[in-house]
């Protein structure tokens, strides 16, 4: 590796590997090492937050307008992970297409079909049912 490359660019997927980096970083007095540092524990209370998370049932969730990877990969990872049963809200023939290009299993999902972004905005709150906090469908 060259002499001037990122110190970053030596971190891999091995966890000792990259706690001696932030050692390393931190005794040299290199502020990284130390930002590391504290994302790390800002991490572990995440996950934390996570895990009670998943003691609780999935809340149901509007999506609205989920019709890029980011957005539909977001609702369905949280999904697999029992945090929330997502609704998505949207042009139907779009979220699909998204689905299928990304290999994004939507199977058994709730669409609610809405014709453009400001009308999945606006859709998402309506389908609520203040009395029985259930969704349409």
């Amino acid at each position: 590796m060259a002499k001037d490359a990122p110190l970053l660019a030596l971190v891999d997927d091995d966890a000792d590997v990259r706690v001696a980096l932030m050692r390393d970083c931190a005794r040299a007095g290199d502020p990284l090492g130390a930002t590391e540092t504290r994302m790390e524990r800002k991490h572990e209370k995440y996950e934390r937050l996570l895990d009670f998370c998943k003691t609780l049932p999935p809340t149901p969730t509007a999506v609205a307008h989920p019709c890029d990877e980011s957005s539909l990969r977001g609702a369905v990872d949280a999904a697999k992970l029992r945090l929330i049963t997502p609704i998505l809200v949207g042009p139907r023939a779009r979220i699909e297409t998204v689905a299928r290009d990304n290999k994004i299993d939507i199977t058994g999902l709730s669409i609610v079909d809405a014709a453009y972004s400001q009308d999945s905005a606006t859709t998402a709150p309506a389908k609520r049912s203040p009395r029985t906090a259930s969704w349409a469908r």
